[in-house]
């Protein structure tokens, strides 16, 4: 039987043709049976294969500050223990390369300095610890950090650096510009990494989308990934 046969027509008036919206509809409940789907069903949402836990490429895998690493292991127990969210932010100048190559690596240095402690006195106090990560890159780890404070804090590290005003040729914005992957989590059991990889999946999406723009992977296990 041909895929597209729709076996002989039937109407409830003798003498009338069947309409085309009937006609779509047994097709469709055909293809459905054929791929295994109940007619009028969606297929799954595989929420751990899907955005919200994005697998990283391994140029994008954030090697954490060992003041980090402990930060992030003191955090994910006492986020555990208490049920709360742990936060993972990564920052990264945006065509960090070109700018690099554009102004050398003595200026690009005072840059990545001046961005540090721009970025810590911005967080409010025991708010979490930021540091240098990879090339022009910085880590934030945020225990009991809800997602929307830490996207609210993403903003405003974001904006900060912005008004810093640091020139970047290489960039069509002319000054330097942070991007950021944020990766939310709900820790339980042993220490995961995870979170941090999805941080820094998320940081390489950003950049991909354009400067100074924000992915966020939700990986809580009641939510799904959205874009800020």
């Amino acid at each position: 039987m041909s895929l597209f046969s729709v076996g002989p027509m039937s109407s409830s008036r003798p003498g009338k043709r069947e309409s085309a919206e009937s006609i779509w509809i047994r097709v469709r409940a055909m293809l459905d049976g054929l791929a295994g789907t109940p007619a009028g069903s969606e297929p799954a949402f595989d929420d751990d294969n899907a955005q919200g836990a994005p697998e990283p490429l391994p140029e994008a895998r954030l090697r954490l500050d060992p003041r980090l690493e402990r930060v992030f292991a003191e955090g994910w127990e006492r986020c555990a223990a208490f049920q709360v969210s742990l936060t993972v932010v990564a920052f990264g100048i945006d065509r960090f390369e070109d700018l690099h190559a554009a102004i050398g690596p003595d200026k690009v240095d005072r840059y990545l300095d001046h961005i540090e402690k721009t970025i810590n006195a911005t967080l409010p106090r025991d708010v979490g610890l930021c540091a240098p990560n990879g090339r022009g890159g910085f880590a934030l780890v945020l225990p009991d950090h809800p997602l929307l404070m830490a996207r609210s804090t993403t903003k405003t590290v974001v904006a900060a650096v912005r008004t810093l005003g640091l020139t970047n040729r290489a960039s069509h914005a002319g000054m330097v510009t942070l991007g950021a992957g944020i990766a939310c989590t709900n820790p339980a059991g042993a220490v995961d990494r995870a979170v941090i990889d999805a941080a820094a999946a998320a940081l390489a999406s950003a950049h991909r989308q354009g400067l100074g723009r924000t992915e966020i992977a939700d990986m809580r296990r009641h939510r799904r990934r959205r874009a800020a």
